[in-house]
């Protein structure tokens, strides 16, 4: 009974550090949403002295052309708080789903300021981006939790505790990851870093506690 009560004192610290608020790092004034930013124009831009690039007439070309632009510019501008798998599997999911889910009107839009380019954006951020967390999320929480070094010293099958953590925050954000960037967004559409919006919210951190806490129950205490 000591030893149960002992294991249930020390999970009440780590449900408390796992959900305290993930800490953005901070950054200068150059970091910027790059996919949804015109490129500034250099000098040479201005007076027409830059080759221009070319690009494709096709509607269809020109969605892959510029999908490849947002993958680059998505690996170039990472999210702190993720591990560089995650980040890859993020650039991946939203470069093929804005292809599948915009009109090139749209895409354009995205680069190209325009009167319906905010709705552009709020469209890609909910339907696209906000859709593709599911895939970053599992990563992210699997990450944070097998190294946090309190688990693995004093929690026993830590490993199916953090993996079941990681699968049960992911289907949550495979239902909510469009409505929880829709609220996190609101009136900060232009937030630099959106998914920090997100993974930062208390809700976020209640949520996440809570699936590691019935995950611990499963995999520690044997409850079902």
């Amino acid at each position: 009974m000591r030893n149960t009560i002992i294991k249930a004192f020390l999970i009440l610290i780590c449900l408390h550090l796992y959900a305290a608020p993930v800490c953005a790092q901070s950054h200068d004034g150059s970091f910027q949403l790059a996919q949804f930013d015109p490129r500034p124009q250099t000098l040479e831009d201005q007076l027409g002295l830059t080759p221009k690039e070319e690009q494709p007439v096709e509607d269809e070309d020109r969605k892959v052309y510029i999908a490849k632009r947002y993958y680059k510019d998505c690996l170039d501008n990472p999210t702190p708080a993720l591990p560089k798998s995650a980040q890859e599997t993020l650039c991946t999911c939203a470069a093929h789903d804005m292809q599948e889910k915009m009109s090139i009107k749209e895409l354009d839009g995205l680069y190209t300021p325009t009167p319906k380019s905010g709705g552009y954006r709020e469209k890609f951020l909910t339907d696209v981006y906000g859709n593709c967390l599911k895939y970053p999320m599992r990563n992210f929480i699997l990450d944070d939790c097998m190294s946090n070094k309190t688990f693995k010293r004093e929690i026993k099958n830590y490993k199916a505790v953090c993996e079941c953590a990681a699968d049960t925050t992911a289907r949550y954000m495979n239902q909510m990851g469009p409505q929880l960037m829709l609220g996190a967004l609101q009136g900060d559409w232009d937030h630099p870093d959106p998914l920090m919006l997100v993974i930062t919210k208390e809700e976020f951190g209640r949520v996440t506690s809570g699936y590691l806490k019935r995950c611990m129950q499963i995999h520690v205490f044997g409850l079902r």
